[in-house]
C-alpha cells in the first residue's frame, strides 16, 4: 500500500514524460501508373511524384526531430534515475 501512495505522488508531482506533439505520417507513394502520349496525364502523374518526393522529405524531417526528442528524453530520464538510485 505505501508503494502505490508514493507511486500516485510521483505520478502526480512528476511532468509527464512523453511530450512530443508531433506525429510523423509516412506519404502514400504516387500508383503506379505508366505515362500514356496524353501531355496532361503525364503532367499529373509528375505532380504526384513531385508531391511524393516533397512530402517523404518532410516525413523523414519530421523522423530526425523525433529521433532528437526521444535521445533527449532518454538521457533526462536516465540523469532523473541516477539522481534517485545512484549508477
Amino acid at each position: 500500500m505505501r508503494i502505490l501512495i508514493v507511486i500516485l505522488i510521483a505520478a502526480l508531482i512528476l511532468p509527464p514524460v512523453a511530450q512530443s506533439a508531433e506525429v510523423c505520417l509516412r506519404p502514400v507513394p504516387p500508383a503506379e501508373l505508366l505515362p500514356e502520349d496524353d501531355a496532361d496525364f503525364r503532367d499529373l502523374i509528375q505532380e504526384d511524384f513531385q508531391r511524393y518526393y516533397a512530402e517523404m522529405q518532410d516525413f523523414l524531417n519530421c523522423l530526425q526531430r523525433e529521433e532528437a526528442d526521444a535521445a533527449a528524453e532518454i538521457r533526462e530520464v536516465t540523469d532523473r534515475w541516477v539522481a534517485y538510485f545512484g549508477e
